[in-house]
């Protein structure tokens, strides 16, 4: 295969998938690490991509997409995720989400649910004006300044608000998940809310499709071994799947 062939079809992955990886792309074309790593350097040259330790992703370290384009993305597997994530919510519990598509996509399934008595904490306010939608749930918004791309609340307020209760479980929406660098958000304000998040919950459980994976954004949250469970889609590289075992982290995927 002729290199512009094997970099037109690079990118149709990249733009499929966020994210490439050059050993799985040295398998895929049958051609040595060395001139994948030639290709994805020649993409970042064009402008196309950003290289990466393992590979390459699509979006540059500082890209925020907005919450319209983020739900967009991966819209399907987003709702599976949430739908799994329901089943790990009982009746009378107290559980807080982050902003986010993912969770998004989880109030909107709790609303539809048979779930009635439930109490959730939000920093998000399009997930709140969800949630008020389901008349026997008890919605408490930690407010304050508001991000425009995220609908999300950020601040002394929300960080004092969280910090009144003890949440049964917290379900996270992230940017970037990296097992050097951690869990982390594009945006380090909502990152400083999501640990407080963190520190008053039992159980953290990251909800997270696989384009997230081997991303770090600039607002780092917690290590991986902080987060009791993972629920994201089976679309994820070899990688994940070996390093998740060694930090001895659950998995559930969908």
């Amino acid at each position: 295969m002729i290199s512009e062939m094997r970099r037109k079809q690079i990118l149709e992955l990249l733009k499929r998938d966020g994210m490439v990886f050059t050993k799985e792309l040295s398998k895929k074309f049958k051609v040595s690490s060395m001139t994948i790593r030639r290709d994805l350097k020649y993409l970042e040259d064009a402008g196309y991509l950003k290289r990466t330790y393992k590979g390459a992703i699509l979006e540059d370290f500082n890209t925020e997409l907005s919450f319209m384009e983020r739900v967009a993305k991966y819209k399907e597997i987003k709702k599976r995720i949430a739908q799994k994530a329901i089943e790990y919510i009982s009746e009378k519990d107290f559980i807080a989400l982050s902003g986010g598509s993912t969770t998004f996509q989880l109030a909107t399934l709790l609303v539809q649910s048979t779930l009635s008595s439930l109490t959730i904490l939000t920093n998000s306010l399009n997930i709140a004006v969800k949630l008020i939608e389901k008349k026997s749930f008890n919605v408490i918004v930690a407010g304050g300044p508001v991000r425009e791309k995220s609908y999300e609340c950020i601040g002394t307020s929300v960080i004092s608000t969280i910090k009144k209760y003890n949440i049964n479980k917290f379900f996270m929406g992230v940017n970037g998940i990296s097992f050097e660098k951690g869990i982390s958000m594009s945006n380090a304000d909502e990152a400083e809310v999501a640990k407080v998040f963190i520190e008053r919950s039992a159980r953290k459980i990251v909800i997270s499709d696989h384009s997230k994976i081997g991303q770090v954004r600039l607002g780092y949250v917690c290590d991986i071994s902080d987060v009791d469970l993972f629920i994201i889609d089976k679309n994820v590289p070899e990688f994940f799947k070996k390093g998740i075992e060694r930090h001895k982290v659950k998995v559930d995927f969908v």
